[in-house]
């Protein structure tokens, strides 16, 4: 392992350097009214990709969530997820889910905090068990339409994959390859963008400003925050 580190050392130390000489640089072009916002921005980007997102063993990719079982308080699989609701801040608002006795069609949207639900390893864990959950069909079956991610402030975590993402002028970025979840947590970190054939980056769910289509079938499309978008250009040409 010693060896391993002496050998790792000075690749590290390179790659350091370059970020420290890159942020000097930045620090002279960007405009005051940007520096603070734009800087942290750059920094937040670096930590995110010092290594691979797609292989780090700390997130949780969207595939995964939206494969993921429904179990009841009383460990049994009782629906599987169709799709994940996110609120504005990247937290799961609700599920979409296929309960296994019952046919409904499009699904019914379980609401995350009313459901008492959290994530395990593999699914979706509820607070009640399935006859409680039978007793509170009829309020979950009301509360569905207000659940379906289609108001304004909602994203579906399914039409986002693929989505295209632009600049803050409106030009093509990339588009979104997946989100990634903190490993057993509800909240979204980040999006993890492909810019091209191989070539990914992945920034904050934070740096998505605004809400495209009020519809969970159409694609959505997003745009990035200025001073998000401005660190991303800048951390590509160093990296």
């Amino acid at each position: 392992m010693k060896i391993f580190a002496i050998l790792l050392y000075p690749v590290y130390s390179l790659y350091m350097k370059k970020i420290i000489a890159t942020l000097a640089l930045f620090s002279c072009l960007i405009t005051p009214a940007f520096a603070t916002d734009t800087l942290k921005a750059f920094e937040e980007i670096s930590a995110l990709n010092r290594i691979d997102p797609a292989q780090n063993p700390q997130f949780e990719s969207a595939e995964n969530m939206l494969s993921f079982n429904v179990i009841t308080s009383k460990t049994k699989v009782t629906a599987r997820t169709r799709d994940v609701i996110l609120a504005a801040n990247g937290k799961v608002d609700s599920v979409n889910v296929d309960f296994k006795d019952r046919n409904m069609g499009q699904g019914v949207y379980l609401g995350f905090d009313a459901m008492n639900m959290r994530v395990l390893g593999n699914g979706f864990a509820v607070g009640y068990n399935e006859g409680q959950i039978a007793e509170l069909m009829p309020e979950i079956l009301a509360s569905t339409a207000t659940a379906s991610g289609e108001e304004a402030d909602t994203y579906s975590l399914k039409t986002m994959l693929g989505a295209p993402v632009s600049n803050s002028e409106g030009q093509h970025f990339g588009h979104i390859k997946t989100v990634l979840f903190k490993d057993q947590s509800p909240q979204a970190e980040a999006i993890l963008i492909e810019l091209s054939r191989n070539r990914m980056i992945a920034l904050p769910f934070g740096a998505l400003k605004t809400i495209p289509s009020r519809s969970t079938v159409a694609q959505q499309k997003f745009t990035l925050d200025e001073g998000y978008a401005q660190a991303a250009q800048t951390y590509l040409k160093a990296r």
